[in-house]
């Protein structure tokens, strides 16, 4: 069958809406060709018309646009006569893509917010990028496609960018496209040990174990690797990743200088001192020896002292056993545990809180301490994994979180102005270390390197 769009002649080519069209006749058909007319045959040493073929595979579930024709190979897929490509033609030329592949894509979630920012640094950079996903969260109306969509057919001009950090149905499809020789470079942001987990939560420390499992499953056809932090690159040699190289995760630090919730604000600040610490509820992040320490810093210092920790449940179980916990040792009216809070509330409480106590076991970055020093919240932090480097020296680091231990670290900074300011202080100067302007130029020079293409961009 062929087709002649109206008005073609040999000095014409086809418009995108005549091969949108052509293209919903393919998908009607299911297979069907469209050949220029006979006479751009003849019209070879006048101009070159292509042909363009419409296809759809065997399984009738991808449409493929091929573009055939002899001649000259500086056409241009939207000028297809010689020379265009001579002229200098910028849509001649096929981008190279990094495209990122994540299991989850979540609003407000660091690794979410981290891929978002990362997709508009690749394209300022003036490469093609798409984002495929395992599980969307709803309430993101960004251009995204799952990722059994995505052409697992190896493409030299193409790099995948793994975001790796849970256990993920989109695993064999991408050792499915390793091994078909296409470029796959992981972007580890660490995976909780299921250890923490075996007793609370069965059914997810077996998900961990998976998603470990299947990371080593995947190295041998990983080419590249950045993480988080030195403390990620170290764990990704224990998969067999060799040679990985640290990038901070992206945050946009000038967005928490927004305005607060107001009415949070106001509730807040009328309140007495106040210890904060974000983050999930999970037994990995050890909130059962933040409470404790509470407990004793109200027994021995302030007795109307408040803490909030902030963050959903990825354990109800242990949820439960905190409010339990926080009623067994009578601090229940001034704690709230797992208190969801919008980002702006959020705002609230590290405008309003104290100082910020983290004294969790198993971080692979850690954003919420950067949040807080960005904010001017000086940190009391227990020295595990990754936080005692994101921490560095501008907060206290705790090599014993004892309960009577915390709780003196904590009072000692709280009634000192001098020594609290100078945290604040240094605080803020190792926040400006993580700033976009900062971070996204070790990206550009990175993901450049493993795609083998400079990335440069003025907007960084």
């Amino acid at each position: 069958m062929t087709a002649e769009p109206s008005g073609m002649g040999t000095d014409q080519v086809w418009t995108m809406p005549e091969l949108a069209a052509a293209g919903e006749a393919v998908m009607a058909l299911r297979a069907l060709k469209l050949v220029a007319p006979a006479a751009a045959e003849a019209a070879a040493t006048k101009l070159m018309i292509r042909r363009i073929v419409w296809a759809i595979d065997q399984s009738g579930a991808e449409l493929e646009l091929r573009l055939g024709g002899a001649g000259h190979d500086d056409r241009c897929d939207h000028h297809p006569t010689p020379g265009w490509g001579d002229r200098g033609c910028e849509r001649n030329r096929k981008l190279p893509r990094i495209d990122q592949f994540v299991p989850s894509l979540s609003l407000h979630d660091a690794i979410g917010s981290h891929v978002l920012q990362l997709h508009k640094l690749i394209r300022d950079a003036g490469f093609d990028s798409d984002i495929f996903y395992e599980h969307l969260d709803p309430r993101l109306d960004e251009d995204v496609h799952p990722f059994s969509d995505a052409d697992r057919r190896a493409d030299p001009e193409r790099t995948i960018l793994y975001h790796a950090s849970t256990d993920t149905e989109m695993n064999d499809w991408l050792i499915t496209a390793g091994r078909a020789g296409q470029r796959i470079v992981v972007d580890y942001h660490n995976m909780t040990p299921d250890r923490y987990f075996s007793a609370w939560e069965p059914r997810a420390a077996r998900s961990m174990q998976r998603g470990r499992r299947q990371l080593a499953e995947l190295a041998p056809y990983v080419s590249g690797a950045v993480a988080d932090s030195a403390y990620n690159c170290r764990e990704l040699s224990e998969f067999g990743i060799e040679g990985a190289v640290t990038c901070p995760i992206l945050l946009d630090l000038e967005d928490y200088h927004r305005s607060p919730d107001p009415a949070a604000l106001d509730r807040l600040s009328e309140g007495p001192p106040m210890w904060l610490f974000v983050g999930r509820l999970a037994p990995n992040k050890c909130q059962h020896d933040v409470l404790a320490a509470f407990a004793v810093y109200r027994a021995l210092y302030q007795p109307d002292a408040r803490l909030a920790l902030i963050g959903g449940a990825t354990s109800l179980r242990y949820q439960s056993e905190l409010r339990f916990m926080a009623a067994d040792l009578g601090v229940a009216d001034a704690v709230d545990v797992g208190r969801s809070a919008s980002f702006t509330e959020l705002l609230a409480h590290f405008r309003t809180a104290e100082v910020f106590v983290c004294l969790s076991e198993h971080e692979g970055f850690c954003v919420p301490v950067i949040e807080a020093m960005e904010l001017g919240l000086p940190v009391v932090a227990y020295a595990a994994a990754a936080v005692t480097e994101t921490v560095g020296d501008a907060g206290i680091l705790l090599d014993d979180k004892d309960p009577l231990s915390v709780a003196m670290a904590v009072h000692g900074l709280v009634s000192d102005a001098g020594r609290r300011a100078e945290l604040v202080h240094r605080g803020r100067t190792r926040a400006s270390q993580f700033a976009r302007e900062v971070t996204a130029a070790k990206w550009l020079a990175e993901l450049g390197r493993l795609a083998g293409r400079p990335l440069t961009t003025a907007t960084a």
